[in-house]
């Protein structure tokens, strides 16, 4: 038993002998063998980080660019216009003629646009001269109506000059107002009629605020 223990303690001097020349052939201390050994001892593991979920509603944080961003559809795949032209209803060459043939011209359409309260409006003379345009009710197209009331107010202005001449009296003064309204239907402005005043005095008398005038006109649009 005291030989085998003395070998046996012989052969781990041995073992521990050579595990020392091994070190120092290396050049390394001792310590540092043993601390190579078991790294995970002395560096711990950090923790990993679950990665955040995606879905629809919520979208990850992750954000492609470039190429990887655009959609991977093939050319005239894409659901959207996929779905619109799904919708679109296309005619055929016969429901075109129809539809052309349906169609109304520019002038029916112009004819169709038109104010009949403008069209249908008509003017009358107020006054007491009988000798002047419109005595009566007469339809005007709205395009003349400024030219028809700008002529009859000169035929009183004429007609007035004519009557002072005649009577020896001089004419002192003349106007002549227009009078504008807008149309209920279209709403445009439009002339609805004129006024025209003459003011005279006798040869010999002054020109007082208190002369004789002679208003007339009265023409408006009875319609």
């Amino acid at each position: 038993m005291v030989g085998l223990y003395g070998l046996y303690g012989m052969g781990g001097s041995i073992s521990a002998s050579g595990r020392e020349r091994s070190v120092a052939a290396a050049g390394l201390p001792q310590g540092a063998v043993s601390g190579a050994q078991n790294p995970a001892v002395s560096q711990p593991i950090p923790p990993v980080t679950a990665a955040p979920s995606a879905s629809r509603e919520e979208p990850g944080s992750t954000t492609l660019t470039g190429a990887a961003a655009a959609p991977c559809y093939r050319e005239g795949g894409d659901p959207a216009a996929l779905a619109v032209q799904g919708r679109i209803q296309y005619l055929s060459p016969e429901e075109v003629d129809k539809e052309i043939e349906k169609a109304k011209s520019a002038q029916e359409v112009m004819e169709e646009g038109e104010c009949q309260t403008c069209k249908e409006r008509k003017y009358q003379d107020g006054s007491n001269d009988p000798g002047v345009s419109f005595k009566t009710p007469t339809n005007v197209a709205p395009e003349l109506a400024a030219s028809a009331v700008r002529g009859h107010e000169q035929e009183h202005v004429v007609r007035e000059q004519a009557q002072a001449r005649r009577e020896g009296r001089e004419v002192v003064s003349q106007s002549v107002t227009y009078h504008t309204a807008i149309c209920p239907e279209c709403g445009r402005v439009y002339v609805s009629g004129g006024t025209t005043r003459t003011s005279t005095r006798a040869v010999s008398e002054q020109p007082t605020p208190d002369a004789a005038q002679a208003a007339f006109g009265g023409f408006s649009a009875v319609a």
